[in-house]
């Protein structure tokens, strides 16, 4: 298999009602995987729903466009008007269109406002999305502790999301590890960008409801620049 083609046999594995979580450190080029890999083959399958907390993707945005090459980020410029974005805090989200803003949820109210408000949007679009990315949540949960891990997860089981799969990076460095567990619990794939390698720490061995033209990964496999690697253990 082609390197560039494993995030997507990953991705592929999604049904809706997914919950991913990829968890990473400070010192790791997320901004490549989110930019390169993650983001051009999730609108490649149609419109993406994007929840923009602090403008953290639009920073992962403009890093990475430091970096890449024209071939690389005009694709991702041409496609901008397939994300929708809902911004909450500061920022300019340059790489979608804004669908809605507010500010940064202060309780768990809030949040549930804030969720059934996006969630609301993206079933109002004349194309429904199959998957959500969320960005910000580690300074979310940074500048409001504990109980921003209650507010996420009265929100999470207030509103079950069975629409779409939705995929949050998360920077461990900046969580207590108490609330990094409640997050792994709540996933059905955990992730770990180790390097240049993204390795399975929970799920990702499904084999129904794969998306048309999908393949199943060797056991193990484990590939260099975004590689993916099953059977890791906590």
């Amino acid at each position: 298999m082609r390197k560039e083609n494993n995030i997507k046999v990953l991705l592929s594995l999604l049904q809706p009602g997914d919950r991913v979580l990829i968890e990473y450190n400070p010192l790791a080029r997320i901004e490549n995987l989110v930019w390169r890999k993650v983001i051009p083959e999730l609108i490649s399958d149609g419109p993406l729903m994007v929840v923009d907390m602090y403008g953290i993707g639009g920073v992962l945005f403009r890093n990475y466009l430091r970096n890449a090459s024209p071939s690389e980020y005009r694709p991702l410029i041409k496609a901008k008007g397939k994300i929708y974005v809902f911004k909450l805090g500061p920022g300019n989200p340059g790489y979608g269109n804004v669908v809605g803003e507010d500010k940064i949820p202060e309780n768990s109210d809030e949040f549930l406002k804030v969720q059934y408000w996006a969630i609301r949007k993206a079933l109002n679009f004349p194309e429904k999305p199959r998957f959500m990315v969320t960005f910000g949540l580690s300074e979310f949960l940074l500048f409001r502790g504990k109980e921003g891990a209650k507010d996420f997860l009265h929100a999470t089981v207030a509103i079950p999301v069975e629409d779409w799969a939705i995929i949050t990076f998360l920077n461990i460095s900046s969580v207590e590890r108490e609330v990094v567990a409640v997050l792994e619990e709540l996933s059905t794939h955990v992730l770990l960008l180790d390097g240049e390698t993204l390795k399975v720490l929970k799920g990702g061995r499904g084999s129904e409801g794969r998306r048309k033209g999908s393949s199943r990964r060797s056991e193990g496999e484990e590939v260099p620049g975004h590689g993916i690697k099953q059977g890791i253990s906590h």
